[in-house]
């Protein structure tokens, strides 16, 4: 997946009127999710769907005795993998072979270089004005702090 794909419109969580961007349904990913844990004796042992500061849903999910925080982005059907998640950062891993295989459009799982990689002015171009703003106040460095991300 292409950055420009990735860096569009409301992908920071912030919208100001007249903007309007739908949310994710969490209900539909669910099922798929449920449903590749249960074929792979796996299980979701949390789940935080939106929060104050926040713009994704967090599952922290159970597969051969592992233990995986998935992440789905609050605006957009993009979905990472990481080993920790907390307000200090989010320690991004690359996805699981089982989801990636079966994941139904319209999802994209993101991989570990894609989200670390350095933000550079030109991934800012099509954000808005209001997102820019607040991309200078917040100063993440990598694409994965702005697709998902703790802010205000």
């Amino acid at each position: 997946m292409q950055i420009e794909e990735i860096m569009k419109p409301g992908i920071t969580g912030f919208i100001r009127y007249p903007d309007k961007f739908d949310e994710q349904d969490s209900k539909e990913f669910e099922m798929y999710l449920y449903q590749v844990l249960n074929w792979n004796k796996g299980k979701v042992i949390f789940k935080e769907l939106l929060a104050n500061n926040k713009n994704f849903f967090t599952y922290l999910i159970e597969l051969n005795h592992k233990e995986y925080y998935l992440l789905s982005n609050s605006t957009y059907p993009l979905l990472a993998f990481a080993s920790s998640v907390d307000y200090s950062g989010i320690i991004f891993i690359d996805p699981i072979d089982i989801f990636d295989t079966s994941l139904p459009n319209p999802y994209k799982i993101l991989n570990k270089e894609l989200l670390n990689k350095p933000i550079e002015i030109y991934d800012l171009e099509r954000l808005r004005d209001y997102e820019i703003k607040n991309l200078k106040y917040w100063n993440p460095k990598t694409i994965g702090e702005v697709v998902f991300n703790y802010w205000d």
